[in-house]
């Protein structure tokens, strides 16, 4: 993935017995497999107390607002 083109923003959710969840979310631009696109991403990882991580993402948007992901 390139570097994001905009951070929209970023922080704790929550801290607490569960572990520290952080959210940040960005946008970039570019062509998956010769489609423009515009990606509004959403990605959200939890850090658990015994030092394991679980994440997830989502979005993806072509040029004609279809939603890929």
């Amino acid at each position: 993935m390139a570097k994001p083109d905009r951070l929209w923003g970023c922080g704790v959710l929550t801290n607490d017995a569960n572990g520290v969840n952080l959210k940040a979310v960005f946008q970039t631009t570019g062509t998956i497999r010769s489609v423009s696109e515009n990606t509004i991403w959403t990605y959200e990882v939890l850090t658990r107390p015994d030092g394991s991580v679980t994440a997830a993402a989502m979005g993806y948007d072509n040029q004609n607002g279809d939603v890929i992901a």
